[in-house]
């Protein structure tokens, strides 16, 4: 105990003396200025730039996102979202599937389902090896898929209500505690496969390309089971998710905003070349 105590007070220490100096110093020199202090050199003689539009490329992805989320039409409500199977046979299997995923796949996916519990942009950035500094319009588009499918998601899960699969059967024993929200549609299969498709659009690929099918696809499909194995959804809650997404995305570039937002970031990616080429020859 004693240890741990030192350790917290070191932390503390260090913490608040930190704040602290730092708060203090930047308030006083403010209170300098309320007193009648100028800068100097006074601002009439600094340099001045000319007004200029805030940088498109500044903008946080996040914060991008929900422009492109306000500018939707209510059309998306409109989509197909069909009741979730209630039979006892259905959700006997799913659980069964559940169940079977955990034994076979939850040791060894863990680290990925932490990971994707706290962040979803990730996967998608890292796959492509991009970054805000060099393309802002991709990471703008890949937080674009998680905030308007979350929003949409939201909508439906609220209509649906589905308990989780914990609540139906406890001794599937889930690894993360058990969202605040129901259960269909997955949210994690709807963002994933969102953030999927609205790349496909921004690398100009169809449907049936290597990279879309064994790569886009195939992580969002990823993504989605671990919140399966993970114990948190039924597979019919990611089959949901899934459709909707394909629905969801041509709605979305077809707003003002998402149309600006795609076209951006098909230009980071102009002269890119994505063709399958074989890792090893027969």
């Amino acid at each position: 105990m004693s240890g741990f105590l030192a350790g917290n007070g070191g932390y503390n220490g260090g913490y608040n003396g930190g704040y602290n100096g730092g708060y203090n110093g930047g308030y006083a020199g403010l209170a300098r200025l309320a007193d009648g202090a100028t800068l100097t050199p006074a601002p009439d003689k600094l340099p001045a730039l000319s007004p200029q539009p805030f940088p498109t490329a500044a903008w946080a992805p996040e914060l991008r996102a929900q422009v492109v989320l306000a500018g939707l039409s209510g059309e998306w409500r409109d989509l197909a979202c069909p009741d979730p199977p209630a039979d006892a046979a259905t959700l006997r299997g799913e659980l069964r599937h559940l169940m079977d995923l955990a034994s076979k796949l939850r040791a060894t996916r863990l680290g990925e389902i932490l990971a994707q519990s706290v962040a979803l942009d990730g996967p998608f950035l890292n796959l492509l090896a991009a970054d805000p500094a060099a393309r802002p319009a991709t990471c703008a588009l890949v937080a674009t898929g998680i905030v308007v499918g979350q929003a949409a998601g939201m909508h439906w899960k609220w209509h649906h209500q589905r308990p989780r699969p914990a609540h139906l059967y406890p001794a599937l024993m889930p690894v993360l505690p058990t969202p605040p929200h129901a259960s269909f549609p997955s949210n994690h299969a709807l963002q994933a496969r969102l953030c999927a498709r609205l790349l496909q659009g921004a690398l100009g690929l169809e449907d049936d390309h290597p990279f879309v099918t064994h790569a886009l696809l195939d992580l969002a499909d990823r993504i989605a089971e671990n919140r399966e194995i993970a114990g948190l959804h039924f597979p019919s809650d990611s089959d949901c998710g899934r459709t909707l997404a394909d629905a969801l995305a041509p709605l979305v570039v077809a707003s003002a905003a998402g149309e600006a937002l795609l076209e951006q970031a098909k230009a980071e990616w102009a002269g890119m070349a994505f063709d399958a080429v074989p890792l090893a020859t027969p």
